[in-house]
């Protein structure tokens, strides 16, 4: 099959997409406190495949409904409605999640009236730490005589509280503003030799905390920011591994090889460190990030990888039968994969998908009706 005869299975992603909405796997039964997480993903997949607009509002209602009840009383959102009137130790609000619904919504194209704002906005100030970089959630003290930050340091979070800053924060916010420098210098504190960026300082590089913290860049207005812009594009493109031949047929008669049965990887999409296995959710992490940096070269950053040898990979070797796609070659569906899947398409501009908007992580026409919200009228400009 060539590159030129795979296509994007519209229906069957739709089909998928829906049915996880409605009842999903048996296997995501662990997933089961990040629920929130689970439906921005298949929210915005139906988004990127222009399908949103056709579900009824009798469905689409009780979605948005379904997104406010996780809403945490002080600001925020929880994961999943099942740890709701815990407490605020146990049911404090959450940054991810926050995020997650917040970008959910507005791919529902709700208009955000709901949404606790300045508790939110103030959630997140609380979040930030010295050092620049925020926590997931603040928790109260077992003895009840205040609040502590919880949760590890991570890239992710840094994303999350700027994401959240850049859908909420408008000109007449009384919430004071988180500390924007701070939180610059610890992207580029995290920043390591060859341009990728890492978890934290001395953590090593990684695709998917190199998007978090281009796009947190972006999404601060600060991308200029990247002190060796040049470096962080060879570190991206490097990670697109090249195409292999498929393996040769097995002889059924032949013993068994131990060191034969590595799983094949196909290649042409990328990894998200060196030496690593394609994976699907990585060519979102590379593109995005790449779409996202200056053009100040010719060609564009992401006019510097093999766009068609990544859209075989997605479309021949991770796209599912039954719709959405696979984490490797061969596996089966699942939704974070499913979603960027489509958002790297979208990226280089796959005919048939909306566009996307790859700071925000939604579709184009989520983040105009963002910006219609605010200013009354569309715009292409960020905000």
């Amino acid at each position: 099959m060539t590159n030129h005869e795979v296509e994007v299975s519209t229906k069957r992603h739709v089909a998928y997409f829906l049915r996880c909405l409605d009842l999903l796997p048996y296997i995501y039964t662990s997933n089961d406190l990040n629920r929130i997480t689970l439906a921005y993903f298949c929210i915005v997949g139906l988004d990127l495949l222009n399908a949103l607009q056709d579900v009824p509002l009798e469905k689409k209602e009780p979605w948005k409904d379904w997104i406010y009840r996780c809403q945490v009383e002080g600001g925020g959102f929880r994961g999943s409605p099942q740890v709701e009137g815990l407490g605020r130790r146990y049911d404090p609000g959450h940054l991810p999640s926050t995020y997650f619904a917040l970008a959910a919504l507005i791919s529902l194209r709700d208009d955000l009236t709901r949404v606790d704002r300045e508790g939110t906005l103030d959630l997140v100030r609380r979040l930030q730490r010295k050092d620049g970089s925020f926590a997931p959630f603040v928790m109260e003290m077992v003895d009840g005589r205040g609040d502590e930050l919880g949760g590890e340091v991570d890239m992710r979070f840094t994303y999350c509280a700027s994401a959240v800053q850049y859908i909420l924060r408008g000109n007449d916010c009384k919430v004071e503003d988180v500390k924007v420098d701070r939180a610059v210098d610890y992207v580029k504190s995290s920043i390591n030799y060859d341009g990728g960026i890492g978890q934290g300082p001395g953590c090593e590089s990684h695709a998917g905390l190199t998007y978090c913290g281009v796009a947190a860049l972006s999404l601060l207005g600060r991308v200029d920011a990247l002190p060796n812009l040049r470096q962080t594009i060879r570190f991206l493109t490097s990670l697109q591994n090249p195409v292999n031949a498929p393996p040769p047929t097995e002889d059924t008669d032949a013993a068994p090889d131990d060191e034969d049965e590595d799983e094949y990887d196909p290649g042409g999409g990328f990894c998200g460190r060196y030496n690593k296995m394609t994976d699907t959710c990585y060519s979102f992490w590379v593109s995005g990030s790449l779409s996202l940096l200056p053009s100040t070269s010719n060609p564009p950053p992401l006019d510097l990888i093999d766009k068609g040898a990544n859209r075989q990979y997605l479309l021949q070797h991770t796209q599912h039968k039954i719709g959405g796609f696979g984490k490797n070659a061969g596996d089966p569906p699942d939704v974070l994969h499913s979603c960027l899947g489509l958002a790297s398409l979208a990226v280089q501009g796959e005919e048939g998908l909306q566009r996307l908007d790859a700071a925000l992580c939604v579709a184009e026409g989520a983040r105009e009706f963002l910006i219609t919200l605010r200013t009354g009228h569309p715009s292409v400009k960020r905000l």
